[in-house]
């Protein structure tokens, strides 16, 4: 796919992020990362939203390309409403006070006026720390309902070049919402916070796993109950309006058929009272009403 139709894709999901969405996202070009940022930023500015952005070291370039798209970064950044964090400062934060701060923010940005409040996260600021805490961390905001309870939004960017497959498994599942192209799809393999939380969460892994594996092909079943349903529903529909036709034909086919008779008896009564010129045309007409009789006689067939 042509790197453009790529983006454009990215900014149409990005778009569809609201209130209350905490959504993770995988990328593996800079330019990419900086589209995703920058969509999610410029929507939540649109909206009146105090926005928040977590950088690695793409902090320059996500201000320059919402420069480029008409946002008045110096504006917006002495207002308050639009905030960046740089990795060094976000590596002098813990997790757990990551966890405070958009607490923090998200319950005062309501306060101060705004409509509302937004973070993107580039979460390669926390490689040189503990993943596995990066990944309660994910939980914990999901587990102390902060998106609901404030009806913020998070969207964390993931680098597929330098997060191994290990930890990006890791950070889907504690993610309830996943961009994949222009949709942002419910991840069908999140774990509540309750259950990857616990300690005993690893011995019971496989008995989620057999759970999910249930729920997908339930969902599955009665997705195809629905589907024979509707094929059903179309094929009755199908069948009634062959049946409502076929009447309307019967109907018309002996309306037809009677006005033609009755013109062919018609043309046989005054047959003999036509003068000579006319009298010879009577004979090519008989024949027409007949074969038109006949082939009204034979559609029903």
């Amino acid at each position: 796919m042509h790197a453009d139709s790529r983006f454009e894709q990215v900014r149409a999901a990005i778009e569809q992020i609201g209130p209350a969405d905490h959504v993770c996202t995988l990328y593996e070009r800079r330019d990419e990362e900086v589209a995703i940022a920058v969509s999610y930023i410029r929507a939540g500015l649109d909206r009146g939203e105090l926005c928040v952005c977590v950088v690695d070291d793409g902090g320059d370039s996500i201000l320059d390309a919402l420069a480029s798209e008409g946002v008045d970064i110096d504006a917006e950044m002495r207002k308050g409403r639009l905030t960046i964090f740089e990795k060094p400062l976000a590596q002098g934060l813990k997790t757990l006070d990551m966890l405070e701060k958009i607490e923090q923010f998200a319950s005062e940005s309501r306060k101060a006026g705004y409509a509302g409040f937004r973070i993107v996260g580039e979460m390669s600021w926390a490689l040189d720390g503990d993943l596995k805490a990066l990944a309660e961390f994910e939980a914990r905001l999901n587990l102390n309902r902060v998106w609901e309870r404030h009806a913020c939004a998070g969207l964390c960017q993931f680098d597929i070049r330098r997060f191994t497959p290990e930890t990006l498994r890791e950070m889907i599942i504690v993610h309830p919402l996943v961009v994949i192209g222009d949709r942002i799809c419910r991840n069908p393999y999140y774990v509540a916070p309750e259950q990857y939380l616990s300690p005993d969460w690893p011995l019971h892994e496989a008995d989620w796993m057999m759970t999910n594996l249930e729920q997908l092909q339930r969902s599955e079943d009665s997705l195809r109950a629905s589907q024979e349903r509707y094929r059903s529903l179309s094929r009755r529909l199908l069948e009634q309006q062959e049946h409502e036709r076929a009447a309307l034909a019967r109907e018309l086919h002996d309306q037809l058929g009677q006005s033609l008779v009755a013109i062919w008896l018609n043309l046989q009564a005054i047959e003999g009272e036509l003068p000579a010129p006319a009298l010879a045309r009577v004979p090519e007409s008989t024949q027409i009403v007949k074969k038109l009789i006949e082939q009204v006689g034979s559609v029903l067939i």
